[in-house]
């Protein structure tokens, strides 16, 4: 017969899912390392943007002054065959997209916290 250790309960639970197909599935809240990688991430993608735009050659036949010579002249980038003003075109065109993806996330979030707390209308009682 084997030896049987014994083993202290772990201090940290295990996460509750959700069952699949539940209304929770997938909508767990983060933990604070996830948000802190988040912004790490979003720091990091906003110095790369920074670092690319500083080191970018623009063609001399485009030289942009505002946002929409930017995006403008941002097509004319690769002309010049370098990786950084590829990677700079690719972030200039890829930014706003990211940013209109989150802004979408946060709307359902908060349309779902307006539903979750709307009252029933005013005379309406419930019937037992």
């Amino acid at each position: 017969m084997p030896a049987v250790m014994a083993t202290r309960p772990s201090s940290a639970t295990p996460a509750r899912r959700a069952a699949p197909g539940s209304r929770y599935h997938g909508s767990r809240d983060l933990n604070w390392s996830r948000y802190v990688a988040l912004y790490l991430a979003q720091a990091g993608w906003v110095i790369l943007g920074v670092y690319l735009w500083q080191n970018a050659f623009w063609p001399s036949t485009c030289q942009p002054e505002g946002l929409l010579d930017t995006a403008l002249c941002s097509l004319r980038l690769p002309d010049n065959r370098g990786w950084v003003e590829a990677a700079l075109m690719t972030w200039l065109w890829s930014t706003p997209i990211l940013i209109l993806l989150e802004f979408s996330r946060w709307t359902k979030i908060w349309e779902k916290r307006r539903e979750a707390t709307k009252l029933p209308p005013r005379g309406k009682h419930r019937k037992d």
